[in-house]
């Protein structure tokens, strides 16, 4: 592209400016004169290549869509030209750039620009060439390739710490659930302690399907058969400032998600949500079908064409500048000050929608509210059953005995208490060794109830397959915290057995283990 700068050039020479500092210096406070001159400026051709990066079909197309340039120039430009105008006056050429325009179609796009001199014309400005380039698709994969580095840091941190913290809230949980208080206050206070337990071992599940540390156990499910129990809690814990509303089209598409995840996902919108409405304000929460049949860029995120699911979450509070936008989705950046922030917010939307094939977009301004729309494919796949609920029966064994493999220690003992009180024989190995020990000695073992990861270098899973090898009849219980470094996803591990995780509650452990040798 070609372009006669010559009007600004006579601006400079009528100044007299002696460097590039006394330009910025003037045209700052003087913005108006340096705008005039950047109008009388023309641009004499453009090339192909500008016209295909602005998405143009013709040059007359082009020039179209920057005829209403006197209309949309501002002082907020005045920085943008001066960095430009600084470098030619310099002749500190050929100068680079990288900037946020919009297409000939209303779409977002980064421009890269190398402006310099044509030969002969230094002295009067007349022409300046640009070479223009469109490189929204590669600044996209560099900002998602950014991201994954981001959350792939995350997920080693997580999953350093995963398996001791699961360990420790299974303690703690054991412990509570045997204090057994006929007292209402203890009681209560009993169920707090089990409910804290719950939402850490969720938030741990949430850090470590950050960076796919632990896959997710998806189900066919109908989003509006878990999302109206919890709307209905919402509007409850709601503050009375602020209203919520539901708008959920009829015959909802499937979806395959993970059910506990979605659930924490909605509510962390809505969380999100009312933090922007300090004072007060509306929710209105969105279930809808959408087909997708163009794709489009949303804040440097590509929504692919597609059927999906859309969950809506819409408020009327403080907005987002368009900065605040493209960060929105950074689990190390918060939009929020410190006295509203909590839990992971935007972050945990995007990383739950990427690991089922999903798309987020925002659209925000300042003043005007935020929405957030989530777009979850359509599956393909019949419903399922939704969840495994557990009750508080607990049937009793009937003096089987039970090997338990765990290596910490006090869990190990609370875990063996739970049992023994089920009416089970226990014996305790606190690694794979040990087990196996046990095991060519003892001919009356029924089960098998493993860590997946154990010290001294053999894991719950080749227990089990030593362990079946000379017991045939064996029954094998895997629990585990974390089962990452075992590199198997839980289809695998369960062909070998099934696999509690921890932390559990003692009626799911004595369902589980009465399942497995009763039927």
């Amino acid at each position: 592209m070609e372009e006669d700068y010559s009007p600004i050039k006579r601006f400079i020479d009528s100044m007299s400016f002696k460097d590039s500092s006394e330009i910025w210096e003037y045209c700052t406070h003087h913005p108006h004169e340096f705008l005039n001159a950047i109008l009388e400026c023309q641009t004499l051709n453009v090339n192909p290549a500008a016209i295909h990066a602005y998405g143009a079909n013709s040059e007359e197309e082009f020039m179209n869509d920057h005829k209403d340039f006197e209309n949309w120039m501002s002082y907020d430009w005045v920085a943008f030209y001066l960095h430009e105008i600084e470098a030619l006056f310099d002749n500190n050429l050929p100068f680079h750039r990288e900037f946020q325009d919009t297409a000939v179609d209303g779409q977002e796009i980064t421009i890269r620009n190398v402006t310099f001199f044509n030969k002969g014309y230094e002295n009067n400005w007349s022409r300046v060439t640009s070479i223009i380039e469109n490189v929204t698709d590669r600044k996209m994969m560099e900002a998602q390739l950014h991201q994954s580095q981001k959350m792939e840091t995350l997920g080693q941190l997580t999953e350093s710490l995963a398996h001791d913290v699961n360990n420790i809230l299974a303690i703690i949980s054991g412990q509570a659930e045997k204090l057994n208080s006929k007292d209402d206050e203890n009681r209560q206070v009993i169920k707090e302690i089990l409910e804290a337990v719950s939402a850490g071992s969720g938030l741990v599940k949430q850090l470590l399907s950050f960076s796919s540390k632990q896959q997710p156990e998806s189900l066919v499910l109908d989003i509006s058969d878990i999302t109206e129990n919890l709307i209905a809690m919402l509007d409850k814990t709601l503050p009375e400032s602020i209203t919520m509303e539901t708008t959920i089209k009829p015959d909802l598409w499937l979806i395959e998600t993970e059910p506990a995840r979605l659930e924490n996902i909605v509510l962390n919108l809505v969380l999100n949500s009312r933090d922007a409405m300090p004072g007060g304000g509306k929710i209105i929460i969105g279930l809808s079908n959408e087909t997708i049949s163009k794709s489009f860029v949303n804040h440097g995120r590509q929504i692919k064409t597609g059927d999906y699911v859309v969950i809506s979450v819409i408020d009327t509070g403080v907005g987002m500048t368009s900065g605040q936008m493209r960060n929105a989705l950074d689990p190390l950046h918060s939009t929020k000050s410190q006295q509203y922030s909590s839990g992971l917010g935007l972050s945990s939307v995007f990383q739950f929608a990427s690991q089922n094939q999903g798309q987020v977009a925002i659209f925000s301004a300042p003043g005007s509210g935020t929405e957030v729309r989530l777009f979850i494919p359509k599956s393909s796949h019949d419903a399922g059953v939704l969840f495994e609920h557990y009750s508080e029966y607990l049937p009793q064994g009937k003096g089987e005995t039970i090997l338990l493999v765990e290596d910490e220690r006090i869990l190990a003992r609370l875990i063996a208490t739970m049992l023994d009180d089920l009416g089970y024989s226990i014996l305790i190995a606190r690694d794979g060794l040990e087990a196996l020990d046990i095991l060519s000695k003892t001919f009356s073992i029924s089960l098998i109830l493993t860590n997946m990861q154990l010290p001294g270098g053999l894991s719950g899973i080749e227990i089990s397959k030593t362990a079946q090898s000379l017991h045939p009849d064996i029954k094998i219980q895997f629990m585990s915290g974390y089962t990452g470094d075992i590199n198997l996803d839980r289809a695998e591990i369960e062909k070998c057995g099934p696999l509690l995780n921890k932390p559990f509650r003692k009626a799911e452990l004595a369902q589980r283990v009465s399942r497995i040798l009763h039927g």
